[in-house]
């Protein structure tokens, strides 16, 4: 696998970035990079659960997205490893290979309960997040339309409308997207009126 020049999307490389650094700094470190948001990625001891008085939800997907902002941030110190110790394999019968359902919104609860933790605890990171937030809301609402049925498509675009609404980019944010982001947000009050 380590051959197979594919497999270089998934892996992180910490080239431009220091061994050691603050769990906050790793932090802006980890939203820059927005690749990996999957616990197993990182080894995190206990005292940094207990800190955070943390539990992972049931019966949600895409838990790591709320929970390792919150992590990372209250780890003391954070060593990044320039080693590849594992590669990522898609199943065909897994979560993300199986088609669009309404149980893939729990990715948008998690960047909202992340944005909440970013509003709360780290005034630094509130405007990637918000973006981040919006474009994950433009990504999902364009799988239901493909993907979904009306019952279904109207369900997902009403939440996704007041999560846009809550969380909306600001003009200064909106200053600071690409043409093609731009575009995306243009794209998507026409697509779906919000």
């Amino acid at each position: 696998v380590n051959e197979n020049p594919q497999k270089d999307i998934y892996r992180f490389n910490r080239a431009f970035y220091p061994e050691i650094t603050t769990g906050v700094e790793a932090l802006k470190i980890w939203n820059n990079d927005k690749r990996y948001s999957t616990v197993w990625l990182y080894c995190t001891k206990k005292d940094v659960f207990d800190r955070c008085n943390f539990e992972f939800p049931t019966v949600k997907i895409y838990e790591d997205l709320a929970s390792i902002p919150e992590l990372i941030a209250n780890s003391k110190s954070v060593a990044m490893l320039d080693y590849i110790g594992y590669n990522y394999f898609q199943r065909a019968d897994s979560i993300m290979g199986e088609q669009y359902s309404l149980k893939r919104l729990h990715a948008v609860e998690a960047k909202v309960q992340r944005q909440k933790f970013f509003e709360k605890n780290m005034p630094e990171m509130i405007s990637k997040g918000r973006i981040n937030l919006a474009f994950t809301c433009f990504y999902h609402g364009q799988l239901a339309l493909k993907q979904l049925n009306r019952g279904e498509q109207k369900l997902v675009l009403n939440y996704l409308e007041q999560v846009v609404k809550d969380y909306g980019l600001n003009r200064k944010e909106l200053m600071q997207l690409s043409i093609s982001h731009k575009f995306w947000v243009l794209l998507s009050k026409i697509s779906y009126v919000f």
